[in-house]
């Protein structure tokens, strides 16, 4: 689980650097002017989903690095962060709080690391 948690370290940095990135697009700050387009802007506002996301690097875990435990463990936390009420607003329904991008992305990183605890 060392290599995965290195593996989601890494790819959390990258995507501060392109979240800061497109932000500086956002605001016109870039060179080339604005190159963002208006559909995009669900994620400047905390609202896109990071799900599908979590779930490709579990593709990656399982099918390229051949580690299954560590697929299976990514995959049971998204699932049980759905379980808790974990959502953003385009998957919310009626009765559950919707929460940021970044709300759900902890609470999945947060079982995980409590996966990691049990089995140390």
């Amino acid at each position: 689980m060392s290599l995965f948690m290195a593996v989601l370290t890494t790819l959390q940095e990258k995507v501060r650097i392109a979240w800061c990135f497109v932000n500086m697009m956002m605001n016109g700050n870039s060179m080339n002017g604005n190159v963002v387009s208006s559909d995009s802007r669900c994620c400047l506002t905390g609202i896109a989903n990071p799900v599908a996301c979590i779930l490709s690097a579990a593709m990656l875990l399982r099918y390229t690095l051949k580690l299954e435990s560590d697929a299976i463990a990514v995959e049971e936390a998204c699932s049980q962060a759905m379980k808790e009420g974990f959502r953003t607003p385009d998957i919310k329904g009626e009765l559950l709080k919707s929460c940021t991008t970044q709300e759900i992305t902890d609470a999945i990183i947060h079982i995980l690391e409590s996966k990691l605890c049990a089995c140390k």
